[in-house]
This record gives structure tokens, C-alpha cells and sequence, in this order.
């Protein structure tokens, strides 16, 4: 850790915060939406085939056009039972734009799927998106960050927990209207850590929230879990217009309270600000997701963050910078901090800093790229959480 005088602290203060949010500003422009067709091979699973449609940040927008610089979170997307990825197209619409990429698996579309295959998908998807990131001869070289989340509908919703569970550094789960599924995602919360948005409709007769969301939600051992009822949401209202969903909200009598533009609408908000905080380390995403989750409007929620420490005392006004960041981090606000412990993506303690200046520099050199955990602990034991992103 280096110390820096008063003067010339305040001085790279003021400069790096003018950088960070010109970055952050270029970096939330919104993308042209690529998009390619992709088979993937599985040789842990008898050389199981896994196709799937990839949406992307581009130059362009239009198929296999070349990808924008940066480097991109991956979310992998399960569809609903006899449902298409197409009809999961305002979420492409929605997150592309803000820098994220969403792949959409296209297997188990049959009227016998495999719970346990599409689950085991997912978590494959991801693992060989980040593989390709590292690949100098793959489209995606260069462009894969490592963070990524697992989302999906009804029973993809289900099939993310069991992917969650078989891949335990996926950073986060967002589903909508998650049915239950065989085996277990209700089990599967168990043993799932990762932070948790969970939506539900309170119109839903397919898969009704007392019966499925709501288990689901409680059994979840996440750090932060959220639970968002819409009000008036139904069960297809999630995605577009599909006839099998239809037909199986028809043969429940099914009634929306709410048109499926607003329910969408409700839904992509909290789920880009929380996307935006744990995939990003957004901290003014996870203050709006807060904020919005604490108000209601639409819906009702639960939440539980215990375990993170959250609470709205002083640590969580101090302000970590640059993030991403190359070779130092630096802490703004360290009157309010006591000490900063730092965590690796998997939970492992790497280091102890204690803050005596109102401005802390740490040197990041020695640790590898990825994404770390920083915890805040101030005098009076307060704690918040913060993640950064160290690249090259």
C-alpha cells in the first residue's frame, strides 16, 4: 500500500474520478446488437452437441459482424418448455446495448426434456464462452470477461438453479417465473451462494409463486437474495407472445392485471441495475436497485443481504476506484473505512489493509486478472461489499 500526500492526494482524486466516469460513461454507450449461430461440443457428456444463438456488443448490428472492443459479461439464457429463445427477444434488446452478452441455449426444446441436460448447458455455455475468450483464433478472444450470470424462464428459470449449483463461480442467478424442476432447483437452492433476483408473477397459474418462486427463494443460501412479485404479472407475459405458453395459461384461466410492455418493463430495470452491480461493480447500480426494490412500484419484494454486511452506515459512502483497474485501487473516503480485506471470486482471503488516510492506494500487480471481492469494514464493525475487476 502506498501513502500519498495531502496535496498531491486530492489532486489524483479529482483526476481519477473525472476518468473513471468519462470511462464509465463511453463504456454505458449503448452497443449495435451482433449476433451468430454456435454448436459447442460437450466431451464430458458423451460428446453431447449444445447449439444455442449468441447475441453480442458489435461494431454493427447484423449476424456475425465483428464484436466492439471490451471486454463483456456472459449470461447464459434457458427458454421456457416447448418454448424458442425467440421469444425471449426484449432481453437481448435490453442488455446488448449495455455491454453485456446473452446466449441463448437452444437445446431441450422437446415435449420430454432433460432438466438435468439443460441445466448442465447453461453452466457448459458459459464455461466455453470464457474458454473462447482466451482463444486467439475464437471471435470471442479478448472480449469475455469474467464475470457472467445464469438466467431463464419458467423451466429454463428452474434449469439456471441446477446450473448455478453444478457451476459455483457463475457471480449471479436472475430468473423469471422459475417452475420447479426434476431434479430439484427448490433442493438446489441449497447450495447456491451466488447473489439471487428472483421474479415472479402474482397472476401466475402455470407455475405459481407460493408453489415454485417462492420455495425457490427460501431455500436459496445466497450472499443477497431478492424476491420480486409483479403485480398483475402472469406466467408468459415474460417473454412475447407464444402459443404454447398460451395454451397452458388458457387451461388454468390465467388473467393479466398488467400488459406484458409493463411487466417487461418492471422486470429489465431491477434486473440491468442488478446485473450492472454484481457483474459490473456498479455501486450507483446496486444504490438504484436498492432504492427501487425498497419502494415497490408494481410489485412487491423480499430481500435478504444479511450475510453481505449491507447496512446504510458509513462504508458504504466510501468509493472504490478505477474499476476496472490495471495495477492500483484506491479508496475514497477511508476516514469512514477501518480496514479493507480482499477476497478472490471463490472466497479466499488474499489480503488485509488497514486505511489511515482519507485516501488509500493499494497495489493490485501482484494478483492475477479477474474479479475480486473487497470487503469494507469500518469502526464500528459495519461492513459492505464491493467488486472490482483487475485487467491487463
Amino acid at each position: 500500500m502506498n501513502s500519498l500526500s495531502s496535496t498531491i492526494s486530492k489532486l489524483l482524486l479529482c483526476i481519477t474520478i473525472v476518468a473513471f466516469c468519462f470511462n464509465n460513461t463511453q463504456a454505458q454507450t449503448p452497443y449495435p446488437i451482433g449476433h451468430s449461430s454456435l454448436s459447442f461440443v460437450d466431451a464430458s457428456r458423451s460428446s453431447r452437441t449444445v447449439t444455442a444463438e449468441v447475441y453480442y456488443p458489435a461494431t454493427s448490428a447484423g449476424d456475425n459482424t465483428p464484436f466492439a472492443a471490451g471486454y463483456f459479461p456472459v449470461i447464459a439464457f434457458g427458454h421456457g418448455f416447448v418454448m424458442t429463445w425467440s421469444a425471449y427477444a426484449p432481453y437481448w434488446n435490453a442488455l446488448v446495448p449495455q455491454g453485456y452478452i446473452l446466449i441463448c441455449a437452444t437445446t431441450e426444446t422437446g415435449i420430454s426434456p432433460s432438466h438435468s441436460d439443460f441445466g448442465k448447458d447453461l453452466a457448459f455455455l458459459i464455461s466455453t464462452l470464457q474458454t473462447e475468450g482466451t482463444n486467439s483464433s475464437s471471435n470471442f478472444y479478448q472480449h469475455i470477461a469474467s464475470t457472467s450470470a445464469v438466467m431463464g424462464h419458467s423451466m429454463g428459470g428452474g434449469a439456471s438453479f441446477l446450473a448455478a449449483q453444478a457451476k459455483s463461480d457463475i457471480t449471479a442467478l436472475v430468473n423469471m417465473a422459475a417452475a420447479e424442476t426434476t431434479p430439484s432447483a427448490i433442493a438446489a437452492g441449497k447450495n447456491i451462494l451466488q447473489p439471487a433476483l428472483l421474479f415472479a408473477g402474482a397472476n401466475d397459474c402455470v407455475a405459481p409463486p407460493a408453489q415454485h418462486q417462492k420455495p425457490m427463494y427460501d431455500s436459496l443460501h445466497s450472499v443477497c437474495k431478492t424476491y420480486v412479485e409483479i403485480t398483475g404479472a402472469t406466467h408468459c407475459q415474460f417473454a412475447n407472445s407464444n402459443a404454447f405458453c398460451t395454451i397452458g395459461e388458457t387451461s388454468c384461466f390465467s388473467s393479466a392485471g398488467i400488459s406484458a410492455a409493463t411487466q417487461q418493463s418492471i422486470t429489465i430495470d431491477l434486473m440491468i441495475d442488478f446485473l450492472d452491480a454484481y457483474l459490473k461493480g456498479d455501486f450507483s447500480a446496486e444504490q438504484s436497485f436498492r432504492q427501487k426494490v425498497a419502494v415497490g412500484s408494481g410489485f412487491v419484494a423480499q430481500q435478504s443481504c444479511q450475510a453481505l454486511g449491507m447496512s446504510e452506515v458509513a462504508p458504504r459512502k466510501a468509493i472504490v476506484f478505477p474499476n476496472p483497474a490495471k495495477d492500483y485501487i484506491s479508496i475514497s473516503g477511508g476516514e469512514l473505512v477501518d480496514s479493507v480485506w480482499i477476497y478472490s471470486a471463490s472466497g479466499v482471503l488474499l489480503e488485509k489493509v488497514y486505511c489511515e488516510e482519507a485516501l488509500t492506494t493499494i497495489d493490485i500487480r501482484d494478483l492475477a486478472t479477474g474479479v475480486y471481492v473487497l470487503k469494507l469494514i469500518s469502526k464500528q464493525n459495519a461492513t459492505v461489499l464491493r467488486f472490482v475487476k483487475r485487467q491487463r
